[in-house]
């Protein structure tokens, strides 16, 4: 209640007292108290503040419903700032057009470590879009699976991609 007064008084010092130390699964629990309009003003309020990990913690429909409202510029910064695996579970049921929007707004480096992680964990099918595509041919010897900069050999994969890493499906 006292968070939901500060969110309507845009009392942004009393919401950093508020909220600034609550952990993650906390943030999730407040954020799913809050009405459905306080919940993008409560990010956008808090900005770097905001701990986007939060958003792993509440249910699929209102993690939606909060990044439906927000900036593509404001979720990327967000995403930026957290776990690679954290950052794919909350983009990862966004329509591809809106996750291609918000990953545009990131470094190279950070939008192909996420997509070989979102990809990574789909069919080889999937991942060719990604392993065949210019950009990732250009930026590989950076990524590993964790995507620490570091050389990294991409298998082949029969049918799907050829032994230099071509996309063999389009």
């Amino acid at each position: 209640a006292e968070a939901a007064r500060a969110i309507e008084a845009v009392d942004v010092p009393k919401l950093r007292v508020l909220v600034g130390d609550l952990h993650e699964s906390d943030l999730g629990a407040l954020l799913e108290a809050l009405d459905p309009d306080q919940r993008p003003r409560l990010v956008e309020l808090l900005g770097i503040d905001f701990d986007f990990t939060a958003l792993t913690e509440v249910d699929d429909t209102v993690r939606d419903e909060i990044l439906d409202e927000l900036l593509p510029r404001t979720v990327a910064e967000g995403v930026r700032d957290i776990e690679t695996d954290d950052a794919v579970t909350i983009l990862e049921d966004l329509p591809r057009d809106e996750r291609t929007e918000i990953l545009d707004h990131l470094p190279a480096d950070e939008r192909l470590a996420l997509e070989v992680q979102w990809r990574g964990s789909r069919p080889a099918q999937y991942r060719a879009g990604l392993v065949g595509s210019a950009e990732f041919r250009r930026n590989r010897h950076r990524l590993c699976p964790h995507g620490v900069a570091q050389p990294r050999r991409i298998q082949h994969v029969p049918g799907v991609v050829d032994d230099d890493g071509i996309n063999t499906l389009k």
